[in-house]
């Protein structure tokens, strides 16, 4: 139960800090908007592809032919034939292009997978943790038929006690001085990190940052071990700091204020990239670009519950500091002087999505001021060169046969990217379709508590308590039965919390969760939660949780008193909330800090009339 709710907790907090971070099926059947396969009756991984354009990671090509032995491209060429006898794709009216290059991601779950279906067959992680490389590092290189995207990865990020990317619950081995940085980045290499990624936020107001001096030393010890650094920034006066210290790209492009020409020639004369992230950058400035994703044709029959979920959601509001306008401006500026921009998506993020959110990206890079070609080879043949990944991102003898064939031609709408008709993964075609659940969610009865003789739930249901000690924070929470009769309450759920600020997102309370970690239940008959309450006055928080969801939970707020009400909640007014997919509520005191104390009871659900 508290793994489960971490796991949900890992991503509430994804949700607050920009740069970090088994569904519900959906149909599969192809809408009217979304390409049809090309070739779907062959196997294996060899292929003969006539009558294509075909944009090679750095330029198009008119009626060409592309051969796939086994695999990797053998040739592209006008005057090419079939000598080998193999399977023929006819890419008439199509354009063929390298499978795409996400050049920042956060991974977890299914994320890979999630990534593939939108035509992302390489994924460049910014932060993840770190017994997860092992496991990518053998499945990248081989060729093998895999319905999962290639993942290279910066591991564990350099950071602070108490600063981001300590908020996940995953052990962080963070740096107190510079004179730690060369173990720092020695542990790294062991550990299989493809890079070094640390964070350089000094102005932030909200969270400690990395010193100077500590980022200068990371940054000369990864250069001693022949590793690329990059660097989470959010300010150009930090980004001015990290050219001087000699990074190699930032992970965010600074939309605070606009570059002045001094720092944009700099920028070009030190060789350095930007992974401008600027979907992510549109959510905190409040234009909500995911919801717009998942009403696209071309892309809304292969978005899952969860997917669909997060991006519906957002960051609450605008966040100061980040303007799209600045961003967008920035990016144009940049690569108007040279400076390589590469696409990234910073997924998981809330209103983006593994896979999904690329395609967005691409369509911003041409807002920004880029050609749809600079467009697509930030998503492909850029990325991979400049992280040193010989074999893909483009389309060329001797590369693995990672590629999409798209309906229409990029140049004329660069959403043509989202109508993709084949994806040929190591050759192989891949399966698109979303996965389905093994049994329907079960439903359950509207009485979730009364507390009259024990701390009782409906079957499949437990009550427990939550806190952020549980992803090292220090807030407590204890739940216990008054028993009817005792002093002037009958029988009712107390919950005492201790609120600490030690958290980056503190919270303490009950939690009424699905005891089977692989099941859920389903709400959809229910439309609303009904319970009764007294305690601290405060502002409190019913959080709800669906089995795979990503980003903030849907929250609703509720006021609580000294005296007894009744309080009811409607589940309806939260669209991102998958009731079908149900697997937990958490009562929340507030972040604010300080002891509280509550009681619950007769907690129902609400049914529709």
């Amino acid at each position: 139960m508290h793994q489960k709710f971490a796991v949900f907790v890992a991503a509430i907090v994804v949700s607050l800090f920009v740069g970090i971070l088994l569904v519900l099926p959906t149909p599969t059947a192809t809408s009217a908007g979304t390409a049809e396969p090309v070739a779907s009756n062959a196997s294996g991984n060899s292929w003969f592809v006539h009558s294509a354009t075909v944009f090679d990671g750095r330029e198009w090509h008119s009626d060409v032919v592309l051969i796939v032995d086994q695999g990797r491209i053998t040739g592209m060429g006008a005057d090419l034939r079939n000598t080998e006898g193999f399977a023929e794709i006819d890419a008439s009216g199509r354009t063929v292009l390298p499978g795409l290059v996400d050049a920042h991601t956060h991974t977890y779950g299914n994320a890979q997978r999630d990534a593939q279906r939108f035509g992302v067959t390489t994924m460049l992680d910014m932060f993840t943790a770190p017994a997860l490389l092992s496991e990518t590092r053998a499945s990248r290189d081989a060729l093998d038929n895999t319905d999962q995207a290639s993942l290279f990865s910066a591991g564990m990020l350099a950071t602070v006690a108490g600063g981001h990317g300590t908020q996940y619950g995953i052990p962080i081995d963070v740096l107190e001085s510079p004179a730690q940085a060369n173990a720092w980045v020695a542990a790294r290499q062991r550990e299989g990190s493809d890079y070094i990624k640390l964070v350089y936020i000094p102005d932030s107001q909200r969270i400690p940052s990395l010193d100077l001096e500590t980022a200068t030393a990371v940054i000369s010890a990864a250069k001693a071990a022949d590793m690329m650094v990059v660097a989470h920034i959010d300010s150009l006066a930090a980004a001015r700091d990290l050219l001087d210290a000699g990074i190699d790209g930032f992970v965010h492009i600074f939309a605070d204020e606009v570059a002045d020409a001094a720092f944009i020639a700099d920028a070009k004369a030190r060789g350095i990239f930007v992974i401008p992230t600027l979907s992510v950058i549109a959510m905190v400035d409040g234009r909500a670009p995911g919801k717009a994703l998942n009403d696209d044709p071309d892309l809304a029959p292969f978005i899952d519950a969860a997917n669909r979920n997060n991006l519906n959601n957002s960051f609450g509001g605008r966040i100061p500091g980040f303007s799209l306008d600045i961003a967008l401006q920035n990016t144009r500026l940049l690569h108007e002087a040279g400076v390589p921009v590469l696409a990234g998506s910073d997924a998981p993020n809330p209103g983006t999505a593994h896979g999904v959110t690329l395609h967005h990206e691409i369509l911003l890079l041409e807002e920004a001021g880029m050609s749809p070609a600079a467009a697509l080879r930030a998503a492909s043949e850029l990325p991979a060169r400049l992280f040193g990944l010989d074999d893909r991102g483009h389309l060329r003898d001797g590369a693995r046969a990672d590629l999409l064939i798209v309906d229409g031609d990029p140049r004329d709408d660069i959403k043509a990217t989202r109508r993709i008709a084949t994806l040929l993964r190591n050759g192989f075609i891949s399966d698109r379709s979303l996965p389905t659940l093994t049994a329907a969610s079960a439903t359950i009865e509207p009485d979730l508590g009364d507390f009259e003789d024990a701390i009782a739930a409906p079957g499949g249901l437990t009550w427990t308590q939550t806190s952020d000690a549980m992803m090292g924070g220090k807030s407590s929470a204890e739940i216990s039965l008054i028993a009817p009769g005792a002093a002037d309450s009958g029988g009712a759920l107390q919950v005492v919390t201790e609120v600490s600020r030690a958290f980056a997102f503190p919270w303490a309370g009950a939690y009424l969760g699905v005891t089977d970690n692989d099941s859920s239940v389903n709400l959809e008959d229910y439309q609303g939660i009904r319970f009764d309450v007294r305690g601290t006055a405060e502002t409190y928080r019913l959080m709800l949780f669906s089995k795979g969801a990503m980003g903030a939970p849907p929250t609703l707020n509720f006021e609580v008193s000294a005296d007894w009400q009744a309080v009811e909640l409607s589940l309806d007014t939260l669209t991102e909330f998958d009731a079908g997919n149900f697997s937990g509520m958490a009562f929340a005191t507030p972040m604010s800090g300080g002891s509280y104390r509550f009681e619950l009871d007769n907690v129902r659900l609400i049914a529709r009339d």
